[in-house]
């Protein structure tokens, strides 16, 4: 059996992104919201990875990491660190903690990863893993598809279309045998969780594993879902898979009281 464990958009280094313990404690005093908010971010990935890899001695666990692992230094006034060296460092010890048999990488967005210097390409080192644009998986007989980018739905009943329309593509291009017929297709950068099913295939974008930022609050509607998906297969099954979510108090909303 192998359990993959399907995560993107840490935006380490960002506020709202996840961060190391080691990196959350520099707020405490200067902001303590927002240190209250990374504490319970790490504590809730934390217990995440404690139950996930409890599994069978016989199964083998495989991490992808699906883009935009790091927030990068544009953003500088809602960074943690604008350092990409700590932003990497930060990013591989969240991936090391699953401990995983087997990594593998994508490719996030140039505004965040960086333009000339890919920064995950070092994160990529750091795990002794290989990292792609777009990264097409076989476990067993099941056939998986990992890419960051995707459009992003503009109405709540819509969410999902890109997702499909990436599937459809997918399709085609199988039919020309120009890439492998994927089961299974996952997508990041809109930080939601939503998906749309056919015999044969399932699309999904991943939730993400940032909560805020000011792009998000001054430009964005919507709704943000932190977490990941993990799949259990065996031959040519999916045994299980499910979208582990989680609320995060700290990033809820509050209105000002007058």
């Amino acid at each position: 059996m192998k359990r993959i464990i399907a995560l993107g958009d840490m935006h380490c280094g960002n506020f709202g992104g996840l961060s190391t313990p080691e990196m959350i404690l520099g707020l405490r005093d200067r902001k303590p919201a927002t240190y209250d908010m990374q504490m319970e971010m790490y504590t809730k990935y934390s217990e995440m990875v404690k139950k996930l890899t409890k599994v069978p001695r016989n199964c083998e666990i495989i991490v992808v990491g699906n883009g935009d692992l790091v927030d990068g230094k544009k953003n500088t006034q809602e960074l943690i660190t604008a350092d990409m060296n700590e932003q990497v460092t930060m990013a591989a010890d969240l991936l090391k903690m699953w401990e995983a048999d087997r990594y593998f990488l994508t490719y996030g967005t140039p505004f965040h990863t960086g333009k000339e210097d890919d920064w995950e390409v070092g994160i990529a080192k750091q795990l002794g893993c290989p990292i792609y644009n777009r990264l097409f998986l076989q476990a067993d007989k099941v056939n998986f598809c990992f890419r960051h980018k995707v459009g992003r739905g503009n109405v709540p009943q819509s969410k999902h279309t890109a997702a499909a329309r990436a599937a459809m593509w997918n399709v085609l291009n199988a039919a020309r045998g120009t890439e492998p017929n994927a089961h299974v297709l996952c997508f990041s950068h809109v930080h939601y969780h939503s998906g749309s099913f056919q015999p044969g295939w399932l699309a999904m974008t991943l939730p993400a594993l940032q909560t805020t930022s000011s792009f998000g609050a001054k430009e964005c509607d919507g709704s943000v879902d932190w977490g990941l998906v993990w799949f259990d297969v065996e031959g040519d099954r999916i045994l299980n898979w499910q979208a582990e979510i989680q609320p995060i108090d700290g990033a809820r909303t509050k209105p000002i009281k007058i």
